[in-house]
């Protein structure tokens, strides 16, 4: 696993709570995570792992664990960096977005992923519509 991964989702993490906005994490769900069973049959699920909608919410070097309720059960997660394909604010829509065909790839070989998504076939629409944003940042040589 790249070994940036869970330092910049932790980053833009505390950069949504810093603010006052509401984390938001983009998971494709293969095998390894441990997920309410009700959600293993979708390919793409975006979670709220703000404070109040997280219960004991710890980021480890390789998993995001945490509680949180679905439809009034509360259920633990455990999600593995390598399935997590964003983390974003729900307010601006700005965070990090990582590359789709190195995350097939990598989860294929069971590592982390790092770039920014190219195949935004199967993404929702709101990760599309981040996607389509111009970025604010200029190459400067």
């Amino acid at each position: 696993m790249d070994l940036k991964k869970p330092y910049l989702i932790k980053a833009i993490y505390d950069w949504c709570s810093d603010y006052d906005q509401t984390p938001f994490i983009i998971v494709n769900p293969i095998k390894r995570s441990i997920i309410p069973k009700h959600l293993t049959k979708i390919n793409e699920i975006t979670l709220n792992i703000s404070q109040s909608a997280t219960k004991n919410l710890h980021m480890g070097k390789e998993t995001i664990s945490f509680s949180a309720r679905f439809n009034g059960v509360e259920e633990s997660l455990n999600i593995f960096y390598s399935e997590i394909a964003g983390i974003f604010s729900k307010e601006s829509q700005d965070g990090l977005f990582f590359d789709k065909l190195s995350f097939d790839e990598e989860v294929q070989r069971g590592v982390g992923i790092n770039k920014d998504i190219q195949d935004t076939a199967s993404l929702s629409p709101t990760t599309k519509s981040q996607l389509n944003k111009k970025s604010h940042l200029k190459i400067i040589k």
